[in-house]
C-alpha cells in the first residue's frame, strides 16, 4: 500500500501565486479537529501553498490543495 499523502493544487491557483510578484512559495500544513457524517470526530490534514514576501511571516495570497481522495486529476 501507497503511504504517500497527495494533496492536489490547480494550476490557475499556482499561477496567481507566481503572478503575485512574492519572493517565496511556502507550503504549510496543520491538522484539524473535524466532525464526520455519523457525528464521530476525525482529525483532518490540511495543506496551504502561500505566497511570502522576504522578511514577512503573513502570506499575501493563499490558495488551499485538495487530499486526494477525495480529489484527483481526472
Amino acid at each position: 500500500m501507497d503511504n504517500n499523502l497527495l494533496f492536489i493544487f490547480r494550476t490557475e491557483d499556482i499561477k496567481r501565486l507566481l503572478e503575485s510578484g512574492s519572493d517565496f512559495i511556502v507550503i504549510r500544513s496543520f491538522l484539524e479537529s473535524v466532525v464526520l457524517n455519523d457525528g464521530s470526530k476525525a482529525g483532518a490534514l490540511r495543506v496551504f501553498a502561500d505566497a511570502v514576501n522576504k522578511g514577512e511571516t503573513k502570506a499575501t495570497l493563499s490558495v488551499e490543495g485538495c487530499p486526494k481522495p477525495p480529489c484527483d486529476t481526472a
